[in-house]
């Protein structure tokens, strides 16, 4: 879903169309691929895992967890001088149908982009949030402050629950893994600058859902990879994938996208996360075209930093 928007609102903010252009495009794509979703089944019957009843033990409390960082999240909800940016941004993109074309400071009209909207031109995260305030009719405002945090927070701790499922087997074990990592996250608050701290009060920026949601999402999708790679090949074997192989592939390369969309850090930290990744790749499974394949995606980095130094 990030990885779509993305996709096709940078293009539409560089040649500065109307945001109901966006709106509807965007609309039309999920609309296009809910359809073909029914027609061609190719959606999953949702179902109760079957697990060991100690585990449930776990799961309930993990739940509870969850649920009371939720409850606390959306009680310390921070508002300051960032809204200036983020928030105002969100909030003109639906009153005017202009996307990132509004100086936040005197809200005026511009012409071109200056200061920080050269950064927000290549990650739109303000634009998209307007998109769920148009199509819901929630104020952008309330969107960002109210509605978004306990959804992240919720696939936050979805993703979570993923990647404790590539690292254990037992229910219990993710569980517990989960439980922990939440813990850490609500008694993170040594600074006000850290991944914990602006999970829990700031999670409507765009650099704190890269911290919640984008980096173990990015570790989630690597890790997956992983372990559809076989690890018994050679060094002179022809590196061949499989169906499911090349759908992990194609996972990293959006969510490189998706994480594109949230901050302009994510730039630099998903192209740190993908060079180690790759080598890592290189070498212990011994194919040097899967490391290839990881690598490209920082094509991707290097496309949207390329057209912000060309709007420089």
């Amino acid at each position: 879903m990030w990885a779509v928007f993305q996709i096709i609102t940078v293009p539409l903010i560089l040649l500065k169309v109307s945001f109901l252009v966006d709106v509807v495009v965007y609309s039309m794509f999920l609309i296009g691929i809910i359809v073909y979703g029914i027609v061609k089944k190719t959606y999953c019957s949702m179902t109760i895992p079957k697990v060991e009843p100690s585990a449930w033990v776990g799961i309930i409390v993990m739940l509870a967890t969850g649920i009371y960082m939720i409850v606390q999240s959306f009680r310390l909800q921070l508002t300051n001088a960032d809204d200036t940016r983020f928030v105002v941004n969100a909030v003109d993109t639906v009153r005017t149908n202009r996307m990132l074309l509004t100086d936040v400071n005197t809200g005026k009209e511009i012409l071109s982009w200056t200061g920080d909207l050269f950064k927000d031109v290549i990650s739109p995260w303000a634009v998209f949030a307007a998109y769920l305030s148009k199509i819901t009719g929630i104020s952008a405002a309330s969107m960002m402050h109210t509605f978004l945090p306990p959804v992240l927070l919720a696939v936050m701790m979805c993703i979570f629950w993923l990647v404790a499922g590539e690292l254990f087997d037992k229910h219990i074990y993710r569980a517990l893994f989960v439980i922990l990592l939440l813990v850490m996250y609500m008694y993170g608050y040594f600074s006000i600058y850290n991944a914990e701290t602006f999970t829990i009060i700031r999670l409507w920026q765009g650099k704190a859902t890269m911290a919640a949601v984008g980096i173990p999402a990015l570790l989630y999708a690597f890790l997956r990879l992983y372990r559809l790679l076989p690890d018994d090949r050679r060094w002179k074997e022809k590196t061949v994938y499989n169906a499911e192989q090349k759908g992990a592939i194609c996972m990293v390369w959006l969510t490189v996208f998706a994480v594109a969309l949230l901050t302009s850090m994510s730039y630099i930290l998903s192209t740190v996360m993908i060079g180690c990744f790759g080598f890592v790749y290189g070498i212990a499974k011994k194919s040097l075209r899967t490391a290839i394949m990881v690598w490209g995606t920082c094509l991707v980095n290097i496309a949207y930093l390329g057209i912000s130094t060309l709007l420089h």
